[in-house]
Protein backbone atom coordinates (compact mmCIF):
# COMPACT_ATOMS: atom_id res chain seq x y z
CA UNK A 1 0.00 0.00 0.00
CA UNK A 2 1.59 3.24 -0.71
CA UNK A 3 -0.19 6.76 0.03
CA UNK A 4 1.28 10.33 -1.06
CA UNK A 5 0.00 13.59 0.35
CA UNK A 6 0.24 15.56 -2.31
CA UNK A 7 -0.75 18.65 -0.81
CA UNK A 8 2.47 19.36 1.30
CA UNK A 9 6.21 19.43 0.04
CA UNK A 10 7.30 15.67 -0.54
CA UNK A 11 11.30 15.69 -1.08
CA UNK A 12 11.44 12.13 -2.53
CA UNK A 13 8.66 13.13 -4.87
CA UNK A 14 10.45 16.55 -5.69
CA UNK A 15 13.85 14.31 -6.53
CA UNK A 16 12.43 12.26 -8.87
CA UNK A 17 10.40 15.10 -11.17
CA UNK A 18 12.70 17.01 -12.91
CA UNK A 19 13.29 18.51 -16.37
CA UNK A 20 11.81 20.55 -18.17
CA UNK A 21 8.45 21.13 -16.72
CA UNK A 22 8.96 19.62 -13.37
CA UNK A 23 7.72 22.98 -11.68
CA UNK A 24 4.63 22.87 -13.96
CA UNK A 25 3.59 19.34 -12.99
CA UNK A 26 4.55 19.28 -9.16
CA UNK A 27 2.06 22.79 -9.17
CA UNK A 28 -0.82 20.76 -10.80
CA UNK A 29 -0.07 17.69 -8.20
CA UNK A 30 -0.49 20.42 -5.59
CA UNK A 31 -4.35 21.03 -6.27
CA UNK A 32 -4.92 16.93 -5.42
CA UNK A 33 -5.43 15.77 -1.89
CA UNK A 34 -3.79 12.86 -2.03
CA UNK A 35 -2.59 9.86 -4.25
CA UNK A 36 -3.31 6.11 -2.54
CA UNK A 37 -2.27 2.79 -4.87
CA UNK A 38 -2.55 -0.83 -3.36
CA UNK A 39 -2.28 -4.41 -4.60
CA UNK A 40 -4.07 -6.84 -3.21
CA UNK A 41 -2.86 -10.69 -4.02
CA UNK A 42 -6.12 -13.27 -2.61
CA UNK A 43 -7.33 -16.01 -4.01
CA UNK A 44 -4.49 -16.76 -6.40
CA UNK A 45 -5.53 -13.50 -8.00
CA UNK A 46 -3.75 -9.57 -8.02
CA UNK A 47 -6.06 -6.90 -7.31
CA UNK A 48 -5.15 -3.00 -8.23
CA UNK A 49 -6.92 -0.05 -6.02
CA UNK A 50 -6.18 3.35 -6.91
CA UNK A 51 -7.27 6.84 -5.31
CA UNK A 52 -6.72 9.97 -6.59
CA UNK A 53 -8.53 12.92 -4.82
CA UNK A 54 -8.93 15.99 -6.40
CA UNK A 55 -9.43 19.33 -4.43
CA UNK A 56 -8.08 22.29 -5.63
CA UNK A 57 -9.32 25.20 -3.10
CA UNK A 58 -10.19 23.76 0.38
CA UNK A 59 -10.42 20.62 2.19
CA UNK A 60 -12.94 19.72 4.96
CA UNK A 61 -10.86 18.72 8.16
CA UNK A 62 -13.67 18.36 10.34
CA UNK A 63 -17.27 19.06 10.08
CA UNK A 64 -16.52 22.37 11.93
CA UNK A 65 -12.78 22.85 10.60
CA UNK A 66 -11.46 23.42 6.95
CA UNK A 67 -8.38 24.95 5.52
CA UNK A 68 -7.90 26.59 2.07
CA UNK A 69 -4.97 25.99 -0.51
CA UNK A 70 -3.34 29.27 -1.67
CA UNK A 71 -1.17 29.66 -4.65
CA UNK A 72 2.06 31.02 -2.95
CA UNK A 73 2.50 30.71 0.90
CA UNK A 74 0.82 32.88 2.94
CA UNK A 75 2.79 36.47 4.33
CA UNK A 76 -0.01 38.00 6.41
CA UNK A 77 -2.00 37.11 9.52
CA UNK A 78 -5.77 36.49 8.48
CA UNK A 79 -8.31 39.55 8.68
CA UNK A 80 -11.71 38.90 9.59
CA UNK A 81 -14.04 41.49 7.56
CA UNK A 82 -17.81 41.63 7.91
CA UNK A 83 -19.81 41.20 4.57
CA UNK A 84 -22.42 43.60 4.39
CA UNK A 85 -24.41 41.76 1.78
CA UNK A 86 -24.70 38.38 3.48
CA UNK A 87 -24.23 39.14 7.36
CA UNK A 88 -21.30 37.32 7.78
CA UNK A 89 -17.43 37.12 8.59
CA UNK A 90 -14.84 37.04 5.30
CA UNK A 91 -11.26 36.50 5.46
CA UNK A 92 -8.74 38.71 4.10
CA UNK A 93 -5.30 36.88 3.52
CA UNK A 94 -2.14 38.31 0.98
CA UNK A 95 0.25 35.55 -0.18
CA UNK A 96 4.25 35.85 -0.93
CA UNK A 97 3.56 36.76 -4.70
CA UNK A 98 1.02 39.68 -3.59
CA UNK A 99 -2.30 38.13 -4.30
CA UNK A 100 -5.27 39.50 -2.55
CA UNK A 101 -7.70 36.92 -1.72
CA UNK A 102 -10.98 36.87 0.27
CA UNK A 103 -12.21 33.72 1.41
CA UNK A 104 -16.23 33.29 2.72
CA UNK A 105 -17.28 31.76 6.05
CA UNK A 106 -16.19 28.09 5.07
CA UNK A 107 -12.96 28.50 3.24
CA UNK A 108 -14.04 29.19 -0.45
CA UNK A 109 -12.00 31.66 -2.36
CA UNK A 110 -14.21 34.59 -3.39
CA UNK A 111 -11.48 36.40 -5.40
CA UNK A 112 -7.75 36.95 -5.96
CA UNK A 113 -6.77 40.19 -6.96
CA UNK A 114 -2.81 40.68 -8.39
CA UNK A 115 -1.62 43.42 -6.50
CA UNK A 116 1.97 45.13 -7.61
CA UNK A 117 2.95 45.53 -3.88
CA UNK A 118 3.29 43.51 -0.39
CA UNK A 119 0.62 45.24 2.36
CA UNK A 120 2.65 47.56 4.29
CA UNK A 121 -0.11 47.02 7.46
CA UNK A 122 -3.71 46.90 8.72
CA UNK A 123 -6.73 46.27 6.35
CA UNK A 124 -9.16 48.93 7.41
CA UNK A 125 -13.05 48.58 6.24
CA UNK A 126 -14.41 51.86 5.04
CA UNK A 127 -17.81 53.50 3.65
CA UNK A 128 -17.07 55.00 1.00
CA UNK A 129 -19.57 56.30 -0.79
CA UNK A 130 -21.52 56.34 2.45
CA UNK A 131 -24.06 53.83 1.56
CA UNK A 132 -24.16 50.91 3.93
CA UNK A 133 -21.46 49.36 1.25
CA UNK A 134 -18.37 48.51 2.96
CA UNK A 135 -15.03 48.30 0.92
CA UNK A 136 -11.27 47.27 2.09
CA UNK A 137 -8.49 50.12 2.28
CA UNK A 138 -4.81 49.57 2.93
CA UNK A 139 -1.63 50.94 1.53
CA UNK A 140 1.79 49.61 0.08
CA UNK A 141 5.22 51.26 -0.01
CA UNK A 142 4.02 53.37 -2.78
CA UNK A 143 0.54 52.70 -3.52
CA UNK A 144 -2.98 53.12 -1.30
CA UNK A 145 -5.44 50.61 -2.66
CA UNK A 146 -9.52 50.85 -2.23
CA UNK A 147 -10.74 46.86 -3.37
CA UNK A 148 -14.50 46.42 -3.01
CA UNK A 149 -16.37 43.61 -2.03
CA UNK A 150 -16.15 41.56 -5.72
CA UNK A 151 -12.64 42.65 -5.71
CA UNK A 152 -12.89 45.51 -7.84
CA UNK A 153 -11.23 48.79 -7.25
CA UNK A 154 -12.99 51.54 -6.39
CA UNK A 155 -13.21 54.90 -7.91
CA UNK A 156 -9.25 56.40 -8.78
CA UNK A 157 -7.46 53.47 -6.69
CA UNK A 158 -5.28 52.48 -5.88
CA UNK A 159 -3.51 56.16 -6.04
CA UNK A 160 -0.13 56.37 -5.94
CA UNK A 161 1.70 58.41 -3.17
CA UNK A 162 3.64 61.65 -3.28
CA UNK A 163 6.81 59.14 -1.86
CA UNK A 164 7.36 56.24 -0.47
CA UNK A 165 6.13 54.80 2.80
CA UNK A 166 7.71 54.72 6.08
CA UNK A 167 4.75 53.05 8.10
CA UNK A 168 1.53 51.61 7.52
CA UNK A 169 -1.58 53.55 7.38
CA UNK A 170 -3.59 54.80 10.14
CA UNK A 171 -7.59 55.21 10.07
CA UNK A 172 -8.75 57.52 12.27
CA UNK A 173 -12.61 57.97 12.61
CA UNK A 174 -12.72 60.91 15.30
CA UNK A 175 -16.51 61.55 15.87
CA UNK A 176 -17.39 58.21 14.62
CA UNK A 177 -19.22 59.77 11.58
CA UNK A 178 -17.46 58.19 8.41
CA UNK A 179 -15.39 61.61 8.05
CA UNK A 180 -12.01 59.48 7.98
CA UNK A 181 -8.71 60.70 8.75
CA UNK A 182 -5.75 58.42 6.59
CA UNK A 183 -2.53 58.93 8.59
CA UNK A 184 0.72 57.83 6.94
CA UNK A 185 4.76 59.20 7.43
CA UNK A 186 6.73 59.49 4.31
CA UNK A 187 10.14 59.11 3.52
CA UNK A 188 11.08 62.57 4.02
CA UNK A 189 9.93 61.94 7.96
CA UNK A 190 6.56 63.83 7.64
CA UNK A 191 3.46 62.51 9.02
CA UNK A 192 0.38 63.49 6.09
CA UNK A 193 -2.95 63.51 6.40
CA UNK A 194 -5.71 62.64 4.15
CA UNK A 195 -9.24 62.07 3.65
CA UNK A 196 -10.87 59.03 1.79
CA UNK A 197 -10.45 60.61 -1.59
CA UNK A 198 -6.81 60.80 -0.82
CA UNK A 199 -6.44 64.63 -0.60
CA UNK A 200 -4.94 66.43 1.87
CA UNK A 201 -6.96 67.67 4.75
CA UNK A 202 -7.07 71.33 5.24
CA UNK A 203 -5.24 72.69 8.33
CA UNK A 204 -3.00 70.26 9.08
CA UNK A 205 0.29 70.95 10.08
CA UNK A 206 2.47 68.22 8.63
CA UNK A 207 4.29 66.57 11.82
CA UNK A 208 7.87 66.27 10.99
CA UNK A 209 9.70 63.44 12.67
CA UNK A 210 13.57 63.82 13.51
CA UNK A 211 14.04 60.18 12.52
CA UNK A 212 12.16 57.67 10.26
CA UNK A 213 8.32 56.79 11.30
CA UNK A 214 8.21 53.22 11.18
CA UNK A 215 5.17 52.55 13.34
CA UNK A 216 1.65 53.32 12.15
CA UNK A 217 0.92 56.80 13.87
CA UNK A 218 -1.48 56.04 17.06
CA UNK A 219 -4.48 57.94 18.53
CA UNK A 220 -5.52 58.15 21.70
CA UNK A 221 -8.48 59.94 23.25
CA UNK A 222 -8.38 60.92 26.72
CA UNK A 223 -10.20 63.87 29.09
CA UNK A 224 -12.08 65.09 25.90
CA UNK A 225 -9.12 65.67 23.91
CA UNK A 226 -7.86 63.89 20.96
CA UNK A 227 -3.93 62.32 20.61
CA UNK A 228 -1.96 61.55 18.13
CA UNK A 229 1.71 60.01 18.62
CA UNK A 230 3.88 59.83 16.36
CA UNK A 231 7.69 57.72 17.70
CA UNK A 232 10.41 57.46 15.45
CA UNK A 233 13.56 55.25 15.09
CA UNK A 234 15.92 58.31 16.96
CA UNK A 235 14.19 57.65 20.37
CA UNK A 236 11.43 61.03 20.09
CA UNK A 237 7.80 61.16 20.34
CA UNK A 238 6.06 63.48 19.30
CA UNK A 239 2.35 64.25 20.61
CA UNK A 240 -0.35 66.41 19.19
CA UNK A 241 -3.82 67.24 18.57
CA UNK A 242 -6.14 66.15 15.67
CA UNK A 243 -4.67 69.43 13.36
CA UNK A 244 -1.10 68.47 13.64
CA UNK A 245 -0.38 70.86 16.49
CA UNK A 246 2.03 69.83 19.35
CA UNK A 247 -0.24 68.60 22.73
CA UNK A 248 2.33 67.54 25.04
CA UNK A 249 6.54 68.12 24.39
CA UNK A 250 7.91 64.75 26.33
CA UNK A 251 11.21 66.02 28.34
CA UNK A 252 13.31 62.95 27.78
CA UNK A 253 14.44 60.52 25.07
CA UNK A 254 11.70 57.71 24.67
CA UNK A 255 13.44 54.66 22.96
CA UNK A 256 9.92 52.41 22.51
CA UNK A 257 10.54 48.95 22.49
CA UNK A 258 9.84 47.75 19.01
CA UNK A 259 6.94 45.19 20.11
CA UNK A 260 4.94 47.84 22.18
CA UNK A 261 3.19 50.85 21.62
CA UNK A 262 1.62 53.71 23.79
CA UNK A 263 -1.55 52.87 25.86
CA UNK A 264 -3.81 55.46 28.47
CA UNK A 265 -2.73 54.99 32.14
CA UNK A 266 -5.47 53.76 34.14
CA UNK A 267 -3.58 52.20 36.84
CA UNK A 268 -1.82 55.40 38.94
CA UNK A 269 -0.86 59.17 38.83
CA UNK A 270 2.37 58.68 37.09
CA UNK A 271 1.20 60.30 33.75
CA UNK A 272 -1.49 60.12 30.99
CA UNK A 273 0.00 57.27 28.85
CA UNK A 274 2.86 54.28 28.96
CA UNK A 275 4.79 51.86 27.31
CA UNK A 276 7.74 49.78 27.67
CA UNK A 277 11.12 51.21 26.79
CA UNK A 278 14.13 48.75 24.88
CA UNK A 279 15.08 47.81 28.16
CA UNK A 280 11.61 46.88 29.38
CA UNK A 281 11.27 49.87 31.77
CA UNK A 282 7.40 51.04 31.69
CA UNK A 283 7.51 54.45 30.96
CA UNK A 284 5.12 57.17 32.04
CA UNK A 285 4.41 60.75 30.03
CA UNK A 286 3.26 62.91 32.10
CA UNK A 287 0.38 65.85 30.59
CA UNK A 288 3.66 68.67 31.18
CA UNK A 289 6.03 66.40 29.53
CA UNK A 290 7.74 64.84 32.27
CA UNK A 291 8.58 61.33 31.85
CA UNK A 292 8.77 58.88 34.45
CA UNK A 293 10.24 54.65 34.57
CA UNK A 294 8.96 51.66 36.71
CA UNK A 295 11.25 48.91 36.38
CA UNK A 296 9.25 45.89 36.17
CA UNK A 297 12.55 43.20 36.15
CA UNK A 298 14.94 42.94 32.85
CA UNK A 299 13.38 42.14 29.60
CA UNK A 300 15.22 41.58 25.95
CA UNK A 301 15.06 44.67 23.77
CA UNK A 302 12.47 42.44 21.60
CA UNK A 303 10.05 41.60 24.37
CA UNK A 304 6.16 42.63 23.77
CA UNK A 305 4.13 44.27 25.77
CA UNK A 306 0.54 44.71 26.32
CA UNK A 307 -1.30 46.57 29.08
CA UNK A 308 -4.98 44.91 29.44
CA UNK A 309 -6.91 43.05 31.94
CA UNK A 310 -5.76 39.80 31.35
CA UNK A 311 -7.07 38.26 34.81
CA UNK A 312 -10.49 39.66 35.13
CA UNK A 313 -10.47 41.55 38.06
CA UNK A 314 -11.66 44.96 36.19
CA UNK A 315 -7.82 46.00 36.99
CA UNK A 316 -4.98 46.61 33.97
CA UNK A 317 -2.30 44.06 33.92
CA UNK A 318 1.41 44.65 32.64
CA UNK A 319 1.95 41.51 30.46
CA UNK A 320 5.06 40.50 29.08
CA UNK A 321 6.19 38.12 26.14
CA UNK A 322 10.14 38.08 26.84
CA UNK A 323 12.02 35.71 24.65
CA UNK A 324 10.13 32.48 25.96
CA UNK A 325 8.95 32.97 28.55
CA UNK A 326 5.26 35.09 29.61
CA UNK A 327 5.27 37.19 32.47
CA UNK A 328 2.25 39.15 33.56
CA UNK A 329 1.95 41.63 36.84
CA UNK A 330 -1.03 43.33 38.40
CA UNK A 331 -1.21 46.70 39.26
CA UNK A 332 0.59 46.35 42.58
CA UNK A 333 3.69 45.06 40.33
CA UNK A 334 2.66 41.19 41.83
CA UNK A 335 3.51 38.81 39.56
CA UNK A 336 0.39 37.14 38.92
CA UNK A 337 1.83 34.15 36.20
CA UNK A 338 5.32 33.35 34.76
CA UNK A 339 5.19 30.40 32.33
CA UNK A 340 7.91 29.26 30.35
CA UNK A 341 7.54 28.11 26.69
CA UNK A 342 9.18 25.46 24.88
CA UNK A 343 10.92 28.09 22.07
CA UNK A 344 11.39 31.98 21.73
CA UNK A 345 8.81 34.04 20.21
CA UNK A 346 9.36 36.08 17.46
CA UNK A 347 6.33 36.55 16.09
CA UNK A 348 3.74 39.05 17.65
CA UNK A 349 0.95 37.34 20.27
CA UNK A 350 -2.51 37.55 20.20
CA UNK A 351 -4.83 38.36 23.30
CA UNK A 352 -8.33 37.56 22.53
CA UNK A 353 -11.47 37.36 24.76
CA UNK A 354 -14.00 34.14 25.17
CA UNK A 355 -16.45 33.15 27.54
CA UNK A 356 -15.43 36.11 29.59
CA UNK A 357 -11.98 35.36 29.81
CA UNK A 358 -8.88 36.87 28.48
CA UNK A 359 -6.15 34.52 26.41
CA UNK A 360 -2.83 34.88 24.94
CA UNK A 361 -1.78 33.03 21.94
CA UNK A 362 1.38 32.61 20.89
CA UNK A 363 2.99 31.07 17.97
CA UNK A 364 5.98 28.67 17.67
CA UNK A 365 7.87 28.48 14.72
CA UNK A 366 10.24 25.48 15.06
CA UNK A 367 6.93 22.87 15.57
CA UNK A 368 4.82 24.89 13.89
CA UNK A 369 2.28 25.10 16.48
CA UNK A 370 -0.23 27.84 18.33
CA UNK A 371 -0.18 27.39 21.96
CA UNK A 372 -3.01 29.35 23.83
CA UNK A 373 -3.03 30.10 27.70
CA UNK A 374 -5.12 31.97 30.72
CA UNK A 375 -4.06 33.82 33.05
CA UNK A 376 -2.93 31.27 35.25
CA UNK A 377 -0.97 29.61 33.08
CA UNK A 378 -3.23 26.80 31.97
CA UNK A 379 -2.61 25.68 28.28
CA UNK A 380 -5.32 24.94 26.02
CA UNK A 381 -4.59 21.07 24.93
CA UNK A 382 -7.45 20.03 23.70
CA UNK A 383 -6.43 20.78 19.98
CA UNK A 384 -3.18 21.09 17.96
CA UNK A 385 -2.98 24.41 16.42
CA UNK A 386 -1.20 24.14 13.62
CA UNK A 387 -0.37 27.89 12.70
CA UNK A 388 2.89 29.80 11.53
CA UNK A 389 1.64 33.55 11.66
CA UNK A 390 -0.58 35.14 14.46
CA UNK A 391 -3.78 34.57 14.11
CA UNK A 392 -7.19 35.76 13.81
CA UNK A 393 -10.15 35.38 16.53
CA UNK A 394 -14.12 35.68 16.18
CA UNK A 395 -17.36 34.21 14.76
CA UNK A 396 -17.80 32.63 11.54
CA UNK A 397 -20.80 30.35 12.76
CA UNK A 398 -22.94 31.95 15.64
CA UNK A 399 -22.25 31.32 18.93
CA UNK A 400 -18.90 29.78 18.25
CA UNK A 401 -15.16 31.23 18.44
CA UNK A 402 -13.20 30.48 15.44
CA UNK A 403 -9.21 31.19 14.76
CA UNK A 404 -8.01 32.16 11.66
CA UNK A 405 -4.26 31.71 11.01
CA UNK A 406 -1.69 30.19 8.22
CA UNK A 407 0.73 27.94 7.54
CA UNK A 408 2.98 27.50 4.22
CA UNK A 409 0.38 27.89 2.00
CA UNK A 410 -2.42 26.95 4.14
CA UNK A 411 -4.97 29.37 5.78
CA UNK A 412 -6.61 27.07 8.38
CA UNK A 413 -9.66 27.39 10.36
CA UNK A 414 -10.27 26.36 13.90
CA UNK A 415 -13.54 26.26 16.51
CA UNK A 416 -12.23 25.96 19.84
CA UNK A 417 -14.07 23.90 22.50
Amino acid sequence: YLYCKLKEPDPALEAVVEGAGATNLLNALSRFEGFALQFTFLNNMFYTSMFLGYNPEYRIVTSSNWETVLEAPVATPPQMVRNHRSGKTNIIVFDETNNMYLLDHVGRIQWKLPLVEAPAGEVFMVDYYNNGKYQYLFNTLNYVYLVDLNGNYVADFPAKLIAPSTSPMALIDYDNDGNYRLLIALEDNKVYNYNLQLSGVEGWDKVQAAGTVHKPIQYLRNGGKDYLLVCDDQGHVKITDRRGRERITPGSEVHLAENSRFYINRTNSKGLFLTTDSNGKVIYIEEKGRVNRTDFGTFDPGHYFFYEDFDGDDHHDFIFIDRNRIVVFDRFKKLITEQHITEVVTRTPVLFSWAGRRYIGVVLDAVGEIQVYDYQGRRFREQFLEGGLPFATGNLDEGRLNLITGRVSKVLNYQLN
